[in-house]
């Protein structure tokens, strides 16, 4: 007996004194506070009409504490009916196969065991919703809702950013990629020393907001008990996560949408090398939208597409005969001509002994008032003018525009251009840069010039974000128009403004002009040396159209930009036959959105724009005596004698030029399918509508080629799933 004691108190002695089974260890990791990190959303990107076009999918892994459940229970029976209602529903949520989790639960102890990874959390809490209510259902098995939900740990894993409107701005978006730089501090350090790494913005909007977008973790802190269970107290502490803000952008999508797809469109007829197009308000200097595309673009993924630069800010171009305007204005302020005074503008010739320049336009002009100077566009002309103004009144009026600096959009990646000191500049830059050559700007930075014409002077901050909303439904960061300076007076302006409007009446940009809708602006065509793929030195154009409407109330200024497009007989290559045209296209196609309001009160326009009404569900021949009333063509895409309308294109309700047909699908009476599950008539279409109209039926498109639907790979009038998907092909 007392040696039993004397063995018992030795080894206390020896356990006490000199630890050999490392007790010291395990007590202080069960009385040691660790910090379980609470992960932070990252924001999401809305356009100012709250359309979502950035988001983020969370995958999270499923583990299932067996050891939890054992000793809830310590009962085999319970315990393998529990095992199998977390397999059956397990398999029904998510469609994995539960054979696999039923042999991983099997083969294991009473440890906490790995079900799945790459669950999204809907799945989850769908799970959790279902066993929970069976086991309310079911309380013979022996354990509650709560401890059952307990044993069931969701952890994220990784996070990637979705695009609901898949292929739109990718270049504008940008990307986020995840941070693998993040340092990990004991505040946000879990109990292995692990942490989850967030996704930071590289490129486009993603980076330009990243302070917003991006949160901070919060914590919660925990210990255990002598089973490595966590145990929680009211005295520990925690700290709950900052969410990033959810920005809204000022880009309207439907805008965007027009200018990428009518920039597409000329970037394959003019075959240029880039396209480039800005819509900003004149009044605000808000980004209506913000598109450019490369000629390889097609070959890329929508995924290497987010990495690239945004076009419009990053790229810089001689703007051309568009900077002419400016020129004038300096003229008239300085009044240097008579209203009907005549401008010679035959070639010019500098002469410097060693070398010789001529400026000339494309045809003899004779002479020309200062406003033909700018309507026709003459550069003999405004060289003369820019020689009467001389070098130091335009530099400053250069530079007051904010020339060879940025224009503190804030977006990232813009480029400042090129703009040099009055004493680096040759003979003849006073001529070349007064139409718009030796020099260079970003079309947004045009953007802003041409909106200082249609606003009395005013140079803007151009702006992308509208505002800002945090966790808490706080508004942040709301947009306020911001004036840097004014470069003239009204009654200047009025001239300039009344020059670019002839400009579009009777000038270079005579294509432009719409009867329903006044538009002012101005053409650049700006010569290129260049090399070609065989190193042979070529002559390259940039074409540019720059434009405000309406003119006699402004409210947006569009700019489109096509940089070195095909040299040949159709004379892309000259803004008239590029940029004027797609410009005219964008207009026509936004003036048609149900929403748009820049024309209110034209009396062509009411003549030529009617809001379709919905035939759908009506006999043939009274939808055929709705539209002949209305004035509205009409065909129909089927063959039947008679029958109800079951589709129509355009769909009812939007503003629809009367000049275009109305395609009608007819049906027998009685097999409508009201939840629209047939399959639409695509032939026709653009992408863009075909686009819309899949959108509003659940359907899944993908397309080939450009142009208008020539084909698709599901039959009109073929019902269709939700799991099946239309193939479009466009020429």
């Amino acid at each position: 007996m007392y040696l039993i004691l004397v063995y018992i108190v030795f080894h206390i002695i020896v356990i006490t004194l000199f630890d050999p089974f490392d007790l010291k260890d395990e007590i202080t990791r069960r009385h040691k506070i660790y910090k379980e990190p609470k992960c932070y959303h990252r924001g999401n990107i809305y356009d100012r009409n709250g359309n979502l076009l950035v988001t983020t999918q969370y995958d999270y892994q499923l583990d299932f504490d067996k050891g939890l459940i054992h000793k809830i229970l310590d009962n085999a029976d319970k315990e393998r009916e529990v095992y199998k209602l977390v397999t059956e529903v397990f398999g029904s949520v998510t469609g994995r196969d539960k054979n696999i989790v039923s042999k991983r639960i099997k083969s294991t102890g009473d440890n906490s065991i790995y079900l799945a990874d790459k669950l999204q959390i809907t799945e989850i809490t769908e799970l959790k919703k279902q066993i929970s209510a069976i086991v309310k259902q079911n309380p013979e098995l022996g354990i509650s809702d709560s401890q059952l939900m307990e044993s069931l740990h969701s952890t994220r894993m990784s996070e990637k950013r979705v695009y609901p409107f898949k292929y739109l701005a990718p270049r504008l978006l940008g990307l986020a990629i995840t941070d693998t730089s993040q340092i990990i501090s004991p505040d946000e350090q879990g109990e292995q020393g692990r942490r989850f790494k967030h996704l930071k913005g590289r490129c486009g909007m993603e980076r330009t907001f990243e302070n917003l977008l991006s949160g901070e973790n919060g914590w919660q802190e925990i210990i255990q008990d002598a089973l490595g269970d966590k145990v929680l107290k009211p005295s520990l502490k925690s700290r709950i996560p900052i969410h990033g803000e959810d920005v809204f952008l000022t880009i309207n999508v439907r805008y965007q949408e027009i200018l990428e797809e009518k920039l597409h469109e000329g970037l394959l007829k003019y075959q240029a090398k880039n396209a480039m197009g800005v819509i900003m308000d004149v009044h605000t200097g808000e980004i209506l939208a913000l598109a450019g595309e490369q000629e390889n673009d097609h070959n890329e993924s929508t995924a290497t597409l987010r990495s690239y630069s945004n076009l419009p800010v990053s790229y810089c171009m001689e703007p051309g005969s568009t900077m002419k305007p400016i020129t004038a204005l300096l003229a008239l302020e300085d009044n240097l001509f008579d209203e009907n005074e005549l401008i010679d503008c035959s070639p010019l010739v500098f002469d410097y002994g060693y070398t010789k320049r001529t400026i000339r336009d494309h045809e003899l002009m004779g002479k020309l008032t200062l406003e033909g100077v700018i309507v026709h566009s003459s550069n003999p002309g405004i060289s003369r003018v820019a020689t009467l103004v001389g070098k130091e009144k335009l530099w400053n009026r250069y530079n007051d525009m904010g020339l060879g600096r940025q224009t503190l959009s804030e977006i990232y990646g813009e480029s400042k251009g090129i703009f040099r000191n009055p004493e680096d500049w040759s003979e003849y830059s006073l001529c070349s840069i007064a139409f718009g050559q030796e020099i260079s700007l970003n079309m947004l930075h045009l953007a802003v010039i041409y909106a200082s014409f249609a606003n009395q002077g005013n140079i803007l901050q151009p702006q992308i974000l509208s505002y800002s909303e945090n966790q808490f439904g706080e508004i942040n960061n709301e947009l306020e128009p911001k004036i840097f300076r004014r470069i003239s007076q009204p009654v200047y302006l009025d001239k300039i403004q009344q020059y670019l409007r002839n400009a579009v009446k009777e000038g270079t940009a005579t294509s432009t002009d719409l009867d329903y809708i006044e538009i002012s602006g101005k053409t650049g065509t700006s010569e290129i040396i260049t090399k070609d793929s065989n190193g042979k030195i070529e002559t390259r154009h940039n074409s540019l159209f720059a434009g405000y409407l309406p003119s006699n109330d402004p409210r947006i200024v569009i700019i489109v930009a096509f940089d070195r497009c095909i040299e040949d007989k159709n004379k892309y290559y000259f803004a008239s036959q590029s940029a004027v045209p797609t410009f005219r296209e964008v207009v026509k196609n936004i003036l048609l959105l149900k929403d748009c309001d820049l024309v209110t009160s034209t009396t062509s326009y009411k003549e030529d724009i009617a809001i379709l009404p919905n035939l759908v569900g009506l006999k043939k021949q009274d939808a055929i005596k709705v539209l002949k009333d209305m004035q509205i063509d009409y065909s129909f895409i089927n063959n039947r004698s008679d029958g109800i309308v079951s589709d129509q294109y355009p769909p009812a309700n939007i503003k629809f030029n009367r000049r275009q047909p109305v395609k009608l699908a007819l049906a027998k009476k009685g097999q409508i399918i009201t939840d629209k599950k047939l399959t639409p008539d695509f032939r026709g279409m653009t992408l863009r509508y075909a686009l819309e109209v899949a959108r509003t039926r659940f359907i899944t498109i993908t397309a080939s080629g450009n142009g208008v639907v020539v084909d698709q790979s599901i039959e009109p009038e073929t019902e269709i799933s939700l799991e099946d998907g239309c193939h479009l092909t466009l020429k």
